[in-house]
């Protein structure tokens, strides 16, 4: 035979013999094996994990975080670190868990006005008041 055609039968042998790893003791998995498929696939999950939360922290999405709203909503607002300051204090005598409703409801600002541990900021919160609500 030519070498070519006995090259060809020779790779026949291992198609027509393709279907004996599925018969019972055609293939032995060793736990080795088995490990090393565990690690990859958790090694996939933790990448696709890890990918995701950047993404979605980098867009910005999918992330509740109320102490960052309100540095967002102080940004956009423009008041500087010292107004900060003095609503986060407000935010402590409401015991608010979202700091950001300072910035829908005004009656907490006015409470605080009048509270008298606020009696020296008094003019400072009836400025941010305004600043924020006017």
């Amino acid at each position: 035979m030519n070498g070519w055609a006995s090259g060809l039968l020779a790779q026949s042998d291992p198609i027509s013999r393709l279907g004996d790893r599925f018969e019972p003791g055609g293939y032995d998995l060793h736990a080795g094996q088995i490990y090393i498929l565990i690690g990859i696939l958790v090694g996939i999950g933790i990448t696709v994990w890890v990918l995701t939360r950047y993404f979605a922290r980098k867009e910005g999405q999918g992330f509740y975080s109320p102490k960052r709203l309100f540095r967002e909503l102080c940004s956009a607002h423009e008041l500087d670190w010292r107004d900060r300051r003095l609503l986060q204090q407000v935010v402590r005598l409401h015991r608010l868990s979202q700091p950001a409703t300072l910035f829908v409801d005004p009656v907490l600002i006015d409470e605080a006005v009048g509270h008298g541990m606020f009696a020296q900021q008094r003019q400072h919160l009836e400025m941010l008041r305004s600043k924020v609500f006017d």
